[in-house]
C-alpha cells in the first residue's frame, strides 16, 4: 500500500508499506549506510541488558518513506492494541538534510496513518543523530538511562562505621524490612509499591542470589539495600539505593563496596548497572568506585506526554 504528496519545489516523497519479504531488504540497505544506527539491534548486541521483546518480533510491521525511489525513512514495530513498540527507525542522513518537510510527512503518513489515538514507545540508543531524529519528529522523552561496568579485583570488605553492619536477606521479616527499603527509596508518582509478595517471589528465581542481596542497618534501622543478580552471561547490580534521611553519610559507598567484595570472592570477574541519566550523585558514585560507561539510551514517547514535563525539560537542556 502506498501514499505520498509533494512538497514544493521537491520531489515526491511516498510511503510503503512493507510485507514480510522486503523488511530484511531494506533493513539491509540502510545498514549499509555509514551512520546507520541500528538503535535496537546495536543495543542488544551490546548488553543484554536491553532484550525487551522476546518473540515479539514475529508479529512486527514496517514502513519505508521513499523520496522519488531513494529509501528516505525506515521504520520496523510491533503492534499493541493502539501502541506501537518501535524495533528500529532511521534516516538516510544525507537526504533527510535536503528534506525539510519530511518530519511532518512522517508524523502524518507513518506514525499517525488517520488514528487520533495511535502512540508509540522507542527505547534507542543516545547520540547527536538519534536526538536530533527525535526532536524532528516531535517525540518526548519518558526516562534515560546510562549503563556502567567494572571489572573487579581483590578488595578489602570496607570499615563499618559504629552502629554499621551489613547482612543477607534471609527471613520474611528481612524481606520485609527491603520492600520498606525499597519503597522509601525509589519514590515517584509513576512507581507502584513494591510488595512483599512480589520479593518472595523473585528470591525463587534462577538469576536471585541470596548471599548478594544486602541491607546495610544503622542501629536497628534499614538504612539501604542493593542486590547482584544473574542476567543473561552478566552480574548485574540492581535495586541499589539509601533512604533519603540517611543520605549524604558515605552509606551508599559502604554498602557498594561490600556487595563488590563479596561478588569477587564467589568469583565474579565483572558487574553491571545501569542508572538514571539525572541521577548525577549516584553516577559520580559509581565513576569514584571504577565504573565506567558504556552507552546512554533513552525511553521516547510519541505523542509527548505532559506528565513531567520537568524532567523531559532537564533532559533535553542536556541534549541540546
Amino acid at each position: 500500500m502506498e501514499s505520498g504528496g509533494r512538497i514544493e519545489g521537491m520531489n515526491t516523497l511516498k510511503k510503503v508499506q512493507l510485507g514480510e519479504g522486503h523488511i530484511k531488504e531494506y533493513a539491509r540497505f540502510f545498514q549499509t549506510l555509514p551512520y546507520f544506527n541500528s538503535f535496537n539491534e546495536t543495543l542488544d548486541a551490546q548488553s543484554p541488558l536491553s532484550r525487551w521483546f522476546g518473540g515479539a518480533l514475529l508479529q512486527e510491521e514496517a514502513v519505508l518513506v521513499v523520496l522519488d525511489d531513494a529509501p528516505l525513512f525506515f521504520l520496523r514495530c510491533v503492534p499493541r492494541g493502539n501502541q506501537r513498540v518501535i524495533l528500529s527507525l532511521t534516516a538516510d542522513r544525507t537526504l533527510w538534510s535536503k528534506v525539510p518537510e519530511a518530519p511532518r510527512f512522517i508524523q502524518e503518513e507513518v506514525l499517525q496513518q488517520g488514528e487520533p489515538k495511535r502512540s508509540y514507545t522507542y527505547h534507542c540508543l543516545l547520540n547527536e543523530w538519534n536526538i536530533e531524529v527525535m526532536r524532528a519528529l516531535n517525540f518526548g522523552v519518558s526516562q534515560w538511562q546510562r549503563v556502567m561496568h567494572r571489572e573487579l579485583a581483590a578488595t578489602k570488605a570496607p570499615e563499618l562505621g559504629e552502629g554499621l553492619r551489613v547482612r543477607p536477606v534471609k527471613t520474611r521479616q528481612d524481606f520485609a524490612l527491603r520492600v520498606r527499603v525499597q519503597n522509601e527509596v525509589f519514590q515517584n508518582k509513576n512507581r507502584i509499591p513494591l510488595t512483599l509478595s512480589e520479593v518472595l517471589a523473585q528470591a525463587r528465581f534462577s538469576s536471585y542470589n541470596p548471599d548478594l542481596a544486602l541491607l546495610l542497618e544503622q542501629g536497628d534501622h534499614p538504612v539501604g539495600y542493593g542486590q547482584i543478580v544473574h542476567q543473561g552471561q552478566q552480574e548485574v547490580l540492581v535495586n541499589f539505593g539509601i533512604v533519603p534521611e540517611a543520605r549524604g553519610q558515605g552509606f551508599g559507598r559502604i554498602l557498594l563496596r561490600e556487595l563488590l567484595h563479596r561478588a569477587h570472592r564467589m568469583e565474579v570477574t565483572c558487574v553491571y548497572l545501569e542508572v538514571r541519566g539525572d541521577n548525577e550523585a549516584a553516577i559520580a558514585l559509581y565513576q569514584e568506585e571504577g565504573f565506567s560507561s558504556l552507552y546512554e539510551s533513552a525511553v521516547f514517547l510519541w505523542p509527548k506526554s505532559t506528565e513531567d514535563a520537568s524532567n523531559e525539560a532537564l533532559f533535553w537542556a542536556k541534549n541540546s
